[in-house]
């Protein structure tokens, strides 16, 4: 299984290719170091978005949607790096990571875990798909319990994580992932700034 990140490969020899979406643009002036982006419109996004702000500019940023405020705003699921401002006027864009995945590897995989790194997983199957993050250290009640995703239904996507480094990774700095399917299943490792 190849495990991709937007900015440079984790695991597999391959370059992500990104096509552009759904756009709007910034129209209002939004301050660095907070997740609240006011934009012309919002019709059309959603929560877990992959976004890109300012593409190719000097100002580009790429996060992901956590809630949105009908007609007014994104609310990231971190804070912007850049203040985007009404004079900037800059586009906001839907970015969708094209890879190519043969199968999902019965024994699961792993990517490097940096803390930042979000799995998106598309189920373009008929069945519906479990998704299991194992942790390596036990929590601070002294339980075991890996992350588990349930139910990723036929034909949905899901954004999961980000996965704690003192919990998730083992020695090597590596997160594991199993999927309880392993055909038509496409899935990325997303490192966010």
């Amino acid at each position: 299984m190849s495990l991709l990140t937007v900015k440079k490969v984790i695991l597999a020899g391959l370059d992500p290719l990104a096509t552009y979406g759904l756009k709007t643009n910034v129209d209002a002036d939004n301050l660095a170091d907070q997740p609240i982006l006011l934009v012309a419109a919002t019709e059309g996004f959603s929560p877990g978005d992959l976004i890109k702000i300012n593409r190719g500019g000097a100002r580009e940023e790429e996060r992901i949607i956590d809630t949105i405020q009908a007609g007014e705003s994104l609310t990231m699921t971190q804070n912007l790096t850049y203040a985007h401002t009404q004079a900037q006027a800059d586009d906001v864009e839907i970015y969708t990571l094209n890879y190519v995945v043969p199968t999902a590897v019965a024994g699961g995989d792993h990517f490097v875990n940096s803390g930042r790194v979000f799995i998106h997983v598309k189920n373009g199957g008929a069945v519906d798909l479990a998704v299991q993050i194992n942790t390596q250290t036990p929590c601070n009640q002294g339980v075991d319990d890996d992350a588990d995703i349930t139910a990723i239904h036929a034909g949905e996507e899901r954004m999961i994580g980000p996965f704690r480094k003192d919990r998730f990774n083992d020695a090597n700095g590596m997160c594991y992932v199993i999927c309880d399917v392993q055909t038509d299943i496409l899935i990325a490792a997303i490192e966010v700034p």
